[in-house]
């Protein structure tokens, strides 16, 4: 059942020979200095991993890392929790790492160690990182906590939800402090008090 949810993904692996995945799968294991079944999960997160060459994806890793100043088990390591990092373009990574880093005012290795921690940093669009990033620090603003630099108050939440946050602490003000808003506070949580609770306010953000 795990293979055909995986093959519904990438279709091409209903008519590739076995032998053929295997010996793929097999190879990035060793390339990758990881057991078989560890690779195994990663690919059917992101099937295309059973089809590629282990020589393209070991190209990927080794350049990714070079670029990046890190090892190459600190790099395999981070793609095994988020698997599309194996077939990305290390062009397109150290890209979106170079501009992201600018974006927040840090080194590039600063901003690389933070995405060792949150691998979604290495691919997500320095414009949507730095958008949440003012998001959650005007929440931090409007409960007036420091902010040392726009990198610490990176979340990668959705967008509702960090908004939800700010509005919930715009909402409090004009009222008797009804709502505990905090970081786990959520869009629905919000839309449920103003559909309960009549009234006008003034959201300014």
């Amino acid at each position: 059942k795990e293979f055909v949810n995986a093959a519904l993904k990438q279709p091409p692996l209903f008519y590739q020979s076995p032998d053929t995945l295997d010996k793929n799968v097999t190879e990035a294991a060793k390339r990758f200095d990881i057991e078989k079944k560890e690779f195994v999960s990663a690919a059917l997160k992101q099937p295309p991993l059973f089809c590629q060459f282990p020589d393209t994806l070991d190209k990927n890793v080794t350049e990714a890392a070079k670029r990046f100043d890190i090892e190459k088990k600190e790099f395999v390591n981070v793609a095994l929790k988020q698997p599309n990092l194996f077939c990305m373009s290390p062009d397109t990574l150290d890209k979106n790492v170079t501009e992201s880093a600018k974006r927040f005012n840090v080194e590039k290795k600063e901003f690389v160690s933070a995405a060792l921690k949150q691998p979604p940093l290495f691919y997500m669009s320095p414009e949507t990182l730095e958008r949440k990033a003012k998001i959650y620090a005007y929440y931090k603003e409007l409960n007036n906590i420091h902010v040392n630099n726009l990198l610490e108050c990176l979340r990668l939440g959705a967008d509702k939800h960090l908004l939800a946050q700010v509005l919930g602490v715009l909402i409090n003000q004009q009222t008797d402090n009804n709502m505990k808003i905090n970081t786990k506070t959520k869009y629905n949580q919000i839309k449920e008090f103003l559909e309960n609770n009549s009234g006008k306010y003034n959201l300014q953000i």
